[in-house]
């Protein structure tokens, strides 16, 4: 439980550092697509589908939201892709189509 908290924590955090110092951003929108690829990849048990959820819930948040900023923020407007997939894997693809 504690580990998913933690990885909460990391998730806004980085969300929070990309959106105040775009510098940081080819630095910690790798580790969130990394981290939704193992979120997707990764075997939910039944200890561990609540914080699964969690997980793949603020990514996507926060993953929609790095891509809808894409068209203006030049640093993520290269990984528009790369976001598309994981969105899509992490099943916003509503979500994705609807900002197309």
């Amino acid at each position: 439980k504690q580990a998913g908290t933690v990885t909460l924590v990391m998730i806004g955090a980085a969300a929070s550092v990309m959106g105040k110092l775009p510098i940081y951003t080819d630095f910690a929108l790798p580790a969130l697509l990394e981290l939704a690829a193992a979120n997707v990849a990764g075997d939910a048990g039944d200890a561990k589908a609540s914080a699964t959820a969690s997980t793949a819930k603020e990514l996507r948040s926060t993953l929609l939201a790095a891509l809808k900023s894409s068209n203006e923020k030049r640093e993520i407007a290269e990984y528009k892709n790369e976001l598309v997939t994981a969105l899509q894997e992490l099943g916003a693809t509503e979500d994705v189509e609807s900002w197309r």
